[in-house]
């Protein structure tokens, strides 16, 4: 695969906060007062702008900025942002890349303030040359504008990235912004591959994504 820049999205691609997300979710629930949402319902709350995720988990729009308020400020427990992890063999295959001689960014429907904050206790952005996420909650909930911005700001085409993500978010992102995309299936957005429209590769595993891109992204010929 000719390419020099891959944009990969953050939940459920390369890192796994469930742990985090659900755990806030449920002791914001408690103390606001509310039930917390049946587990199918969850399914696609991780990923998606959190208004659009608080939707999704089936809360109304008059309760949402009251539980928002609250799951910020729990999100932020140090002891919550400890439950973000990398999936296995991810930190390894991004360490790769860099070696062979490609740039890794994040490109997320996060904020920056909440990737910040994660990053302060996991440190992943020290796997990545950049992290771009939405400014905040006013901010635009379409990914090809969020990749337009990333695209800008590194100066580069974008006939030399390609965009690995788990949901359709991701999918229609990388085709309103003109670039290829993978998808993975392991995550928190597609359900299962059936679901993918448009794709280089669909990837069931982050051990298939390992195999993946060890075979599409060889070391980088620098004398071209």
């Amino acid at each position: 695969m000719d390419k020099k820049v891959i944009l990969f999205d953050f939940d459920g691609t390369v890192m796994d906060g469930s742990r985090c997300v659900y755990k806030a979710l449920e002791r914001s629930c408690e103390e606001v007062g509310v039930p917390f949402p049946a587990m199918e319902k969850l399914k696609g709350f991780i990923g998606p702008p959190i208004w659009d995720s608080m939707r999704v988990a089936g809360f109304t729009d008059d309760i949402i900025p009251e539980i928002l308020t609250v799951y910020r400020r729990i999100c932020g427990y140090e002891e919550m942002l400890k439950g973000w992890r990398f999936y296995d063999g991810i930190p390894e295959m991004l360490f790769g890349l860099r070696e062979r001689g490609y740039k890794n960014f994040i490109v997320s429907m996060r904020s920056m303030p909440s990737l910040n904050e994660v990053d302060g206790v996991v440190h992943f952005s020290a796997y990545f040359d950049g992290v771009f996420g939405r400014i905040d909650d006013d901010d635009t909930t379409d990914k090809a504008v969020l990749t337009e911005r990333a695209l800008k700001s590194l100066n580069v085409s974008r006939n030399d990235c390609v965009i690995i993500g788990d949901s359709i978010y991701d999918e229609i992102g990388a085709g309103n912004a003109g670039i290829d995309f993978v998808a993975v299936t392991y995550g928190f957005g597609y359900t299962d591959r059936s679901e993918v429209n448009g794709a280089l590769a669909v990837l069931d595993s982050v051990g298939e994504l390992c195999d993946y891109v060890e075979k599409e992204f060889p070391r980088m010929d620098t004398d071209k």
